[in-house]
């Protein structure tokens, strides 16, 4: 598993390292599924600049729910 992918888990409460077989392959594509969301976002971003005035990370935040 990709090291910072290992750290934002161990943020959330989650031990990857008491995790085996399918329950770590679920973590790690649920994982790569919000990264992959992320780039989709910040694609558009790009491809809508400069007519979004708001910050890449802003987008990101906006599509997965989160509050600063």
């Amino acid at each position: 598993m990709n090291e910072r992918i290992k750290e934002l888990a161990e943020q959330a409460g989650f031990n990857p390292y008491n995790y085996q077989g399918s329950n770590l392959a679920l973590f790690e594509k649920f994982a790569e599924l919000i990264v992959r969301e992320c780039a989709k976002v910040a694609e558009q971003w790009y491809s809508d600049y400069p007519k979004d005035d708001r910050l890449v990370s802003e987008c990101i935040m906006e599509t997965f729910g989160v509050e600063e």
